[in-house]
């Protein structure tokens, strides 16, 4: 812009009193609220001038910029006279100079106010002062060098309103304020919507906010759109309309079937949330961390949890997310599994070693399609070591990859193998760059701790907190009594943010309130406040449920685990009508889907469930619990153990008999060793000091009990003792080697049944007096292990034995020292062979049979 002479009068004015309005509406200049000069090319000239550098153009320039139209004289003659009447309106000293224009007083102007905002680094006060694009549809004949000029500053202070609107959306979301984020996040998106950067923004907030409901039918309208432009979307957009359209059946139910369950923003929890999201910035780059939320039932730690959950999925990070159920903990080593087969669908885990890959597999037998070529272990012994450091090992590998977070809730529900694994965990995560958070309640249950623990209590919500929380639902009348209406509250629920909304609720059903267009509306207020002071909502929301649904909270409740809707259906009396039960039951937020499951949406809403029942009724649904895990004949022993314990639970002998005789056959399927009497005692509760287990045990068929279900078996059981003289007469008579070596001897020992099995080949393989010693006293007081020898020739092994009555043939490999190897696919557990002194015996200690 060409620049010229400047006569400055001697008393410019500095301030006129006059404000410019330039972004989101018709532009003006004004005084107070009267209008000085509207639309029009004086007021462009005015708008342009309070924008350009030194706020002053040439005539030159401005008769280019909005008289393009008009021949020069005619275009000189139109500035003059737009010049006499800005100042005949406003003065002589408003615009200045002959050659150079000046505009002489300081303008506040709603432009200026949101730049200077941006430059102070206040994002908040910039997005408060963007209230619109600048110059909306404004057009004059004669001036397109200005609606260039306009467009290009325009889309300027658009892109700056998107960076500011972004930084004050991350910031609300890491502050847990999802609703106040999802209103910029709208702001963002319509100022741009071809411009995916608002289109996330607004997908992460309805996320975070668990509004899955809007965030599916934005996911939608952000797929039109662009679909309509010829667009693709970007990778991390794709992402978020995947998380956002997870269940569109739930999104049409709840849709059309009205509003669901009330969610508040995350109120009193801020910090914690705050917290956490800042040490996952400083996990990403080691070292690992950990949180561990505390606080009593309903105090908000899976809701936290959840939050921080959406909060690092839809960043991207790499997160997994489980939870310890009431009716698994009776399952030795279930979370563990549970953890085994959420790093398995991770990428890097394929990086571990053979023996990880052994143990995973072990806890996870799902993992066996990862792991095709793994081995079962070997042996029971160190089982906990093994697998803590199995899963360390995966997670460090997985977390070497890419950073990962992991968040478990309800630690206290955890069995008690899987708390000592996760606790050995925790010690050997050292500097890999994971972020682990726990949630548990406080003393008496449960805890974990490490070098890398650090505590989070939560809280009970004050009155202030409890305020905020009503009115981050909706605005509150301005006839007030809100103050009256969160004091009540808190004494009522003692600051339980889940009793606070459980009291909200009733009060929606019963109409005492009422919560529409994002307001709150009271009735009767007086009244409200006596109903709220009564206590137990959440009671008394149960108590109001028809029976049917009743029943199948009760169902889901007395499990304590998530069911399947076929588990459900053969629990519930009337399954025809089953899908709009559960709709209606998490319409109203007593249950939740878990994948293709369901659950309790609350162990506080379980826990009432059950309080609310008699005995007869919690009897009946143990039993239905029991009859639905057996429907499925081919049920894994974890199934089974639950099976038989709600049987137990419901006093029905039948079901908890039939559960017991399938848990053995299962168990010896899966490779588990342990006597039909420990079998009995997990099923029966874990006591064993209770007659039930022996009963059990009795209970059983004779042939069943002995492992001797074939004839095979039950002929070689029969037959064996009767060959035992007759079979070590034989090898004693044929021990000199001779020629051939040493002669080896195959000697079992077991209970209930005694029997040897004797294999007499000579062999030449030499090197075993490296194995250590056998000692045939060393065998007795060993349970259920068997002691067995065999016959070696050229470095293999063939051996036979028998456990409980079954006769097993395998080829054993021997190296050097006290090892060996075996060509089985199933877990057992082998002993290192032992050669005796005089090179003539070989035995080992085994737990491996094959079912029939």
């Amino acid at each position: 812009m060409p620049n010229g002479s400047t006569t400055i009068p001697a008393n410019p004015p500095s301030d006129a009193g006059l404000t410019l309005t330039t972004l989101g509406q018709s532009p003006r200049l004004a005084r107070g609220d009267e209008t000085v000069l509207g639309p029009g090319k004086p007021l462009a000239l005015v708008v342009y001038l309070s924008v350009a550098d030194g706020h002053a153009a040439t005539r030159e320039f401005l008769l280019d910029l909005l008289w393009s139209d008009l021949e020069p004289e005619r275009a000189r003659h139109a500035l003059r006279q737009t010049l006499w009447y800005i100042r005949s309106t406003f003065g002589d000293s408003f615009i200045f100079g002959r050659e150079e224009l000046t505009l002489g007083p300081k303008l506040d102007t709603d432009r200026g106010r949101f730049l200077a905002a941006v430059a102070a680094g206040d994002p908040e006060a910039a997005v408060q002062a963007y209230t619109g694009e600048f110059l909306p549809d404004f057009a004059l004949p004669g001036s397109t060098e200005f609606e260039h000029w306009a467009f290009v500053e325009r889309s300027r202070l658009r892109a700056t309103f998107v960076r500011a609107g972004e930084m004050v959306v991350r910031r609300r979301l890491a502050a847990g304020r999802a609703r106040d984020a999802q209103q910029v996040a709208r702001r963002v998106r319509d100022a741009d919507r071809l411009n995916e950067t608002g289109w996330r923004l607004v997908l992460e907030a309805l996320i975070a906010g668990r509004d899955f409901v809007q965030a599916a039918i934005e996911a939608d309208a952000l797929i039109t759109t662009f679909k309509a432009e010829g667009r693709s979307l970007e990778p991390a957009t794709r992402r978020l309309v995947t998380e956002a359209e997870r269940d569109p059946e739930q999104t049409v139910e709840l849709a059309n079937g009205g509003p669901p369950e009330l969610v508040a923003d995350l109120i009193g929890r801020e910090t914690e949330f705050a917290t956490i999201l800042d040490a996952w910035q400083r996990v990403r780059r080691g070292p690992a961390e950990h949180f561990h939320l505390v606080a009593p039932a309903g105090f908000g730690k899976s809701r936290l949890l959840a939050d921080i959950a959406h909060r690092l999925t839809t960043s991207g990070a790499k997160t997994l997310r489980l939870r310890a159920n009431p009716g698994d903990r009776a399952v030795s080593s279930s979370f563990a599994g549970d953890l085994a087969s959420a790093l398995g669908s991770l990428p890097g885990l394929a990086a571990v070693s053979p023996a990880t890959a052994d143990a995973l597999v072990d806890l996870s037998p799902a993992l066996s399609a990862r792991f095709p070529v793994a081995k079962p272990l070997s042996a029971r012994y160190e089982t906990v070591r093994r697998r803590t450091s199995a899963l360390a090992e995966a997670m460090i590998t997985v977390a070497e990859e890419q950073p990962i977070a992991v968040l478990i809730d309800d630690v206290h529900w955890l069995d008690g193998e899987s708390h000592q694994i996760l606790q050995g965990l925790l010690a050997r995560l050292n500097h890999a760059p994971v972020l682990v958070v726990t949630s548990g309640r406080p003393i008496g249950e449960r805890t974990l701790e490490s070098p890398v623990t650090a505590t989070l209590p939560l809280p009970a919500l004050g009155r202030p907190a409890i305020a905020s929380l009503v009115t981050s639902l909706g605005r509150w009348p301005e006839t007030g009594g809100l103050d009256e209406v969160a004091g009540c509250l808190e004494d009522a629920t003692g600051g339980s943010p889940l009793l606070v909304l459980e009291a909200l609720q009733l009060a929606l059903e019963r109409s005492t309130l009422t919560l529409a267009d994002g307001g709150w509306r009271c009735p009767d207020h007086p009244r409200l406040l006596v109903e709220l002071g009564r206590g137990s909502a959440l009671r008394s929301r149960v108590d109001s449920l028809d029976p049917e649904a009743a029943w199948v909270l009760l169902v889901l409740a007395t499990a304590g685990t998530p069911l399947t809707p076929s588990e459900l259906g053969a629990a519930v009396r009337h399954p025809d009508s089953l899908p709009d039960q559960l709709w209606n039951l998490e319409r109203h937020g007593f249950v939740r889907r878990e994948g293709s499951s369901w659950n309790a949406a609350h162990d506080e809403i379980a826990a009432t469930c059950l309080e609310a029942e008699t005995t007869e009724r919690r009897q009946a649904a143990n039993a239905a619990v029991a009859r639905a895990l057996l429907q499925d004949g081919g049920a894994l022993p974890g199934a089974l153990i639950r099976a038989a314990r709600h049987g137990a639970a419901a006093g029905d002998d039948g079901l908890l008999q039939l559960a017991y005789r399938r848990l053995v056959s299962a168990a010896r399927q899966f490779g588990d060793t342990r006597s039909p009497l420990a079998l009995a005692i997990d099923a029966a509760g874990g006591d064993p000091t209770s007659p039930t287990p022996r009963r059990l045990v009795r209970a059983l068929p004779w042939r069943t009990r002995w492992g001797l279900e074939s004839p095979l078996r039950l002929a070689v059981a029969v037959g064996g003792p009767l060959a035992v003289a007759a079979l070590l007469a034989f090898v004693i008579r044929s021990r000199d080697p001779g020629p051939h070596g040493p002669t080896l001897i195959a000697f079992a020992a077991n209970e209930p049944t005694t029997s040897a099995f004797v294999v007499s080949i000579p062999t030449d393989y030499q090197g075993l007096d490296t194995l250590r010693a056998f000692a045939p006293a060393a065998m007795s007081g060993l349970g259920p292990k068997i002691h067995v020898s065999g016959a070696a020739s050229n470095g293999r092994v063939w051996v036979g034995y028998f456990h409980s009555g079954t006769e097993l043939t395998q080829e054993v490999v021997l190296g050097t020292g006290i090892s060996s190897e075996t060509v089985a696919s199933s877990p057992r557990d082998d002993g290192s062979p032992s050669l005796s002194p005089d090179g003539r015996l070989i035995a080992f200690s085994t737990a491996r049979w094959t079912p029939p």
